[in-house]
């Protein structure tokens, strides 16, 4: 792997992202394609089949890989070009947002296929669960370093207004009205 700043990048990165997801959230366009298509090049689209959500920016000779474990991709876009402002040594940048089992299996594997395409791209930035961090770097060492960027306590996001009156987990367990 290419050695970066990580923490840096870490800090920076979520940071932003705080920002983004909450801007994120004040939008209502919540169906495929939920950020603009990268500019150059011919635009050929075939909606909705080939909305892929979680594959992000340049995926030949990318400055920067980074595999964010979690469907992170409604973030993406805003927090990559707050980083790209803030770090402009890095336009060229691919980011995945995928489950963190299918990109532990890709970087043990060496390459993700989808479809037809396959990607053999190794991340210079990893991020998971600490559980899932520590379980892979006591197996396979794949990891320079490491370092926690964010603790949270689990939240449950309901629709603007709280229609349903959600205001704990049982209430998810209740029938519609």
């Amino acid at each position: 792997m290419r050695h970066l700043r990580r923490h840096a990048f870490a800090l920076t990165t979520f940071a932003l992202m705080a920002v983004a997801i909450a801007n994120a959230a004040e939008k209502s366009d919540y169906l495929p394609p939920w950020n603009p298509p990268p500019a150059g090049g011919v635009q050929f689209s075939a909606p909705p089949v080939d909305a892929i959500a979680d594959l992000h920016g340049d995926i030949v000779d990318p400055q920067l890989t980074v595999s964010f474990a979690g469907n992170q991709f409604m973030a993406v876009h805003d927090l990559m070009a707050a980083f790209r402002t803030a770090h402009p040594q890095y336009q060229r940048i691919f980011v995945e947002t995928l489950p963190p089992g299918i990109l532990a299996k890709q970087i043990e594997s060496g390459s993700l296929v989808m479809g037809n395409l396959r990607i053999a791209l190794r991340p210079d930035v990893y991020t998971a669960g600490k559980n899932s961090i520590a379980e892979h770097q006591h197996k396979h060492s794949w990891f320079a370093e490491t370092h926690d960027y964010a603790r949270n306590p689990l939240a449950i996001l309901v629709a603007k207004g709280n229609p349903r009156h959600i205001r704990g987990l049982a209430d998810l367990g209740q029938p519609c009205a």
